[in-house]
């Protein structure tokens, strides 16, 4: 992402292994030529803790959200005031108001559609469904129905209207032949035809 005329690359690390199993860090560069130190977004002590598949999202109120999985387990998000600084925040894990919790592959984008504060889609692998925070990732998560089915990674992207959130689906990990590229979108109103 762009970020004070710097482009910033997340990505999952597992060259500190001696320390950290995988951990999430990012660089930065002004001129693709010459990149920042690395700099550590998660990294967990505890082995057994894999975080892995950042993604990052410039919320309205202008904070950033960060979701991320670790492997086999939940889904985790982060926000901060500063792109390169999440490493300050702690992470939360990723619940809907009936307590189902979503797991592996998150990928999430906000729109300024849904409420005053605008919504945080979310989608992860374990499910279909969309999950939505109408308060910058702050207080309920619900779900919304989408089309496609699960998938690994599904990529998420504002529609040309802000209400539509295009889901681009991929299909299952290790699916064969039966996989398929789709697309999508859902209204995060919930509507059919608003």
């Amino acid at each position: 992402m762009m970020y004070n005329s710097q482009l910033i690359c997340y990505y999952s690390d597992s060259r500190d292994i001696v320390a950290h199993s995988q951990k999430l860090v990012h660089q930065r560069t002004s001129d693709l030529i010459n990149w920042s130190p690395i700099v550590d977004d998660e990294a967990n002590p505890n082995r057994s803790e894999r975080p892995g598949m950042t993604t990052v999202s410039r919320m309205g109120n202008g904070q950033y959200f960060m979701t991320y999985e670790n492997i086999g387990t939940q889904v985790y998000f982060k926000i901060a005031a500063d792109p390169t600084k999440f490493a300050a925040s702690v992470g939360q894990p990723l619940k809907d108001t009936n307590g189902r919790i979503p797991t592996s592959s998150p990928v999430n984008v906000w729109t300024r559609i849904g409420s005053n504060q605008g919504t945080l889609v979310v989608s992860a692998n374990s499910d279909s469904d969309l999950l939505l925070n109408r308060n910058y990732g702050v207080g309920p998560w619900t779900r919304l129905s989408s089309q496609g089915g699960s998938a690994y990674s599904r990529g998420l992207q504002v529609g040309f209207n802000p209400k539509d959130i295009l889901i681009i689906n991929a299909g299952r990990l290790n699916g064969g032949a039966t996989n398929k590229v789709t697309s999508s979108a859902r209204d995060v109103n919930g509507c059919g035809s608003c």
